[in-house]
């Protein structure tokens, strides 16, 4: 599996139960992923189940909103050679809750029709 298939099947909904058991085939998968595709592995079993990534939730702070939703940046500062920050506004001027320690964000890029979104995780 590819990096961007191992992290849509985290972040993105759709769980199918044999790419789930897929992952954790993978040797160099981290713990904390294997434990959350474990988690939604028994939610694909059971009969109804909510589909989510239980295994998020048990360790994670809450999420400030569910899903995703479209952000514009705002400014961006070069803090290093190798790192940028950017900062982010809620287009219709809507309060952006602020970040806890813990939390990332995760960011969808859509590229085309026919390839995947990209998605990348920053705190």
């Amino acid at each position: 599996m590819t990096v961007a298939e191992v992290d849509a099947l985290l972040y993105l909904p759709g769980h199918p139960r044999q790419q789930l058991a897929r992952a954790l085939r993978i040797l160099a998968l981290p713990a904390g992923w294997r434990d959350s595709f474990q988690a939604m592995l028994g939610q694909a079993e059971a009969p109804g189940g909510p589909g989510g990534n239980a295994g998020l939730t048990a360790v994670s702070p809450p999420a400030a909103w569910p899903g995703f939703r479209p952000l514009a940046v705002t400014a961006a500062e070069q803090e290093s050679e190798s790192a940028v920050s950017a900062y982010l506004a809620d287009p219709a001027g809507a309060a952006v809750p602020p970040a806890l320690p813990g939390q990332f964000l995760t960011l969808r890029l859509n590229v085309g029709k026919a390839a995947p979104p990209l998605l990348r995780s920053y705190s």
